[in-house]
């Protein structure tokens, strides 16, 4: 509900911040206070709503607003950005397994729909990990969050490229059409604008 709620307004975005939402936002990304497990399947959910509602508030919010959401991602010596990598790395290892998979299945057919197989492929955790790279992208954005971003990634042994090319395809494959014509901010052409500063190194 929090995610539709937040998706193409600016101030719902606003009106979160402002009643001291992101605590609760960010316990549940941190899984703090969860004691209940869940199935894979419900986990996955959960996680794809809570990056989509951050996505948007990085769209959205300005000036101390935003600032408070940033200052979030530097707190605890950058946990948060941590926990960004820990979705990364599973949603990239699900995203392969669910390939492999989709390759077997496609081996037969004498012709592959590349459009059917993207879509495919963002049922399989796709959307979701493109939205972590999202937020990757836009806390290296800021100079206050970038350097001990660039820390994290090069002790997990990654180079920023990973991420340019899980970007780089979003980019290609972002709409551009709003949800509301009436909507002063295009959140499609946002995230393009954004994921097209992460494309591959030539």
């Amino acid at each position: 509900m929090l995610n539709y709620a937040l998706t193409n307004n600016a101030k719902n975005c606003a009106h979160v911040v402002d009643q001291l939402g992101l605590g609760t936002l960010f316990a549940a990304f941190m899984k703090k206070g969860s004691k209940k497990s869940k199935k894979n399947a419900e986990e996955a959910v959960e996680d794809e709503h809570i990056v989509c509602c951050l996505a948007s508030l990085f769209k959205h919010l300005n000036g101390s607003r935003l600032d408070r959401l940033v200052a979030k991602f530097s707190e605890n010596d950058g946990e948060k950005v941590e926990r960004l990598m820990e979705l990364h790395e599973r949603y990239t290892e699900k995203l392969s397994k669910a390939e492999d998979e989709l390759r077997e299945e496609l081996a037969a057919e004498e012709e592959i729909d590349e459009e059917e197989l993207y879509l495919k492929r963002l049922d399989a955790g796709l959307f979701t990990l493109q939205m972590v790279d999202l937020l990757i992208a836009y806390i290296f954005e800021r100079e206050d969050t970038r350097t001990r971003a660039k820390e994290i990634i090069s002790l997990k042994g990654y180079s920023i490229d990973v991420f340019k090319k899980v970007l780089f395809e979003y980019a290609q494959n972002a709409g551009d059409d709003s949800k509301e014509e009436n909507d002063p901010i295009n959140e499609q052409k946002f995230d393009k604008k954004i994921a097209e500063k992460f494309r591959p190194l030539k």
